[in-house]
């Protein structure tokens, strides 16, 4: 996971449910300066879509472009998942970037560094080749859990690379309980 996938703080600009699914909401994103993007988001089952507006949360910025349910989506958002006190019922909550991050900024596994960014003016093939598809994320996914109230990938845990809240843990919700899987 750390070599290749683009990990980046993005602020919720609108969300709705997506017309003819249960599962699935429609966000458009800040992902910093210059990148607004939409993302298409498995929540529509344990978030409200009006709750999310505003909301600073992580995503995959670099995944290939997929259509889900004819709509483009480009990115993922991370999100923790749980079971909710003696109901069992299955929760999921947006990853929690840290006081003082702002929209583009680089989130890694402590110790490590962002991707190297698509240079300007560079080639669709070095942009593809910059992409990942997701059999590639799954598998490296593998290893992102929630601990100790934070998101971490094989036991360390994700941080802000730079920026005011450099050095800081990414959070998960209070509801997650240690080793919820996070996706």
């Amino acid at each position: 996971m750390e070599a290749k996938a683009n990990l980046k703080v993005a602020r919720v600009l609108a969300a709705e449910p997506l017309a003819g699914s249960d599962k699935l909401l429609k966000l458009k994103i800040d992902a910093g300066p210059g990148d607004e993007r939409q993302i298409m988001a498995g929540l529509q089952q344990y978030l409200q879509p009006s709750a999310l507006v505003g909301r600073l949360l992580v995503i995959v910025a670099n995944l290939k472009p997929a259509k889900l349910a004819g709509e483009l989506s480009q990115g993922m958002v991370l999100a923790a998942d749980g079971t909710e006190g003696d109901s069992g019922q299955r929760i999921v909550r947006t990853l929690v970037p840290p006081e003082g991050a702002a929209p583009g900024d680089d989130v890694v596994v402590e110790g490590g560094a962002p991707p190297p960014p698509v240079p300007a003016g560079a080639s669709k093939r070095q942009t593809e080749a910059a992409m990942m598809k997701k059999e590639a994320w799954w598998a490296a996914a593998a290893g992102l859990v929630a601990r100790g109230g934070r998101a971490t990938f094989e036991g360390r845990p994700l941080v802000m690379h730079a920026g005011a809240a450099a050095g800081a843990a990414v959070g998960v919700a209070a509801e997650i309980a240690d080793g919820g899987a996070i996706s």
